[in-house]
């Protein structure tokens, strides 16, 4: 195998000027980096990335720090991720947290040890780390999960826009329906509509939570004790914890007499939510991840409440809304959009350090799908 010595003697210069040109293409007279990438190419001769990256102080490689890859979210943006850096001739190291602040501190001294060029978080868990490896001039770049950490770009999407999207759409279809059915008036510190919402410490929960509440305002629906009853944060972004919110919040609604319970004769069967003499009953939830409202779908078939006939239901990412039965309704996140303009922004960053930080605010987009049409959802009469 040819080393740099033999490129070298070939291209006739020395092995400190093969090592100039091939590291820097703009070194050196045009005729003499002719010289040397005809001798390179004729000897096959493929640098050792190792030790060029330590010439170079670059490794030509980019980190992405996400919390898992069992949420289709993540994945989703990995694959954009690593395809837009590989186009631009970067490897990608990626690094999943199961959002432990221990393992993520370990990707941050991985990245810092292998001179990465730049590394992306996925909703990081500790500035601190951000603040160390931005100490180091590595380049960060957030997606969601905004810090107070000055100097790094972010790629979010508007959540506010999109909670305000889903429960609009709900309550549309509320009001329509109620429109037909003048025994059933909304009532404005009655929402119809409740939320099931992940871990209220973040602020993207935060903002889907706001986005909510603007479009209860809006409809005249001010919610008051009861509205906030109808919020039922989910102790984690899993199926299970979507399973166990809507039966905290089914559990809420009995208590409340707003939903029926099981029928004395223990046949396990619920009232449905259609039959109910309150008014109004519960018509329609915004569950704010499709993971969760997957979980919260297992809850309501198991208790014999149908969707969409009895209850409507949207969620919020577009990941796993087409396999649910019915197709679930959705806030759509351009995951890919997000994926490569990180990597965007990161070279950017890596190409011109003081540049000003950049926020990018994408927007969602309402996918509607048959879990929020319904033929009615109160109907005044079963067969």
């Amino acid at each position: 195998m040819a080393g740099i010595r033999d490129v070298a003697r070939a291209a006739g210069v020395s092995v400190s000027t093969v090592s100039q040109v091939l590291n820097n293409p703009e070194f050196g007279k045009p005729q003499t980096r002719q010289r040397v990438f005809a001798a390179a190419e004729k000897l096959n001769y493929r640098p050792n990335a190792i030790a060029r990256s330590l010439v170079r102080q670059r490794a030509d490689t980019l980190g992405l720090v996400i919390p898992d890859l069992l949420n289709p979210v993540f994945p989703t943006v990995a694959d954009a991720v690593e395809r837009t850096a590989r186009a631009a001739g970067y490897s990608l190291v990626l690094g999943t947290t199961s959002r432990e602040p221990a393992a993520e501190r370990q990707y941050r001294q991985l990245f810092m040890q292998n001179k990465a060029d730049g590394v992306i978080f996925f909703a990081a868990l500790d500035e601190s780390n951000i603040q160390a490896l931005l100490r180091r001039h590595v380049p960060v770049v957030l997606i969601e999960r905004p810090m107070s950490v000055p100097g790094v770009d972010l790629v979010g999407v508007d959540n506010r826009l999109g909670g305000y999207l889903a429960t609009r759409h709900l309550l549309e279809q509320v009001a329509a329906t109620a429109a037909a059915s003048p025994a059933q008036p909304l009532q404005a510190q009655s929402p119809p509509v409740a939320m099931i919402v992940g871990p209220l410490g973040g602020e993207v929960e935060q903002q889907r939570l706001a986005g909510y509440q603007r479009a209860l305002l809006e409809a005249g629906l001010s919610g008051g004790a009861d509205g906030k009853s109808l919020v039922v944060e989910a102790w984690d972004h899993v199926e299970e914890a979507g399973r166990q919110a809507m039966a905290e919040l089914l559990y809420r609604l009995r208590q409340r007499g707003r939903l029926g319970h099981t029928r004395p004769e223990g046949q396990g069967q619920v009232v449905p939510l259609g039959q109910l003499h309150s008014s109004p009953p519960l018509a329609g939830v915004f569950v704010a991840s499709d993971i969760l409202a997957v979980g919260a779908l297992r809850q309501l078939e198991a208790e014999g409440i149908r969707v969409p006939d009895d209850v409507l239901i949207v969620g919020f990412d577009n990941t796993l809304s087409r396999y649910t039965s019915p197709p679930l309704s959705t806030v759509a996140q351009p995951f890919v959009r997000m994926g490569e303009t990180a990597v965007h922004l990161l070279l950017e960053r890596i190409s011109d350090p003081g540049r000003p930080p950049s926020q990018v605010l994408l927007e969602p987009a309402l996918i509607i799908r048959q879990s929020s049409q319904p033929s009615t959802i109160w109907p005044t009469s079963k067969p």
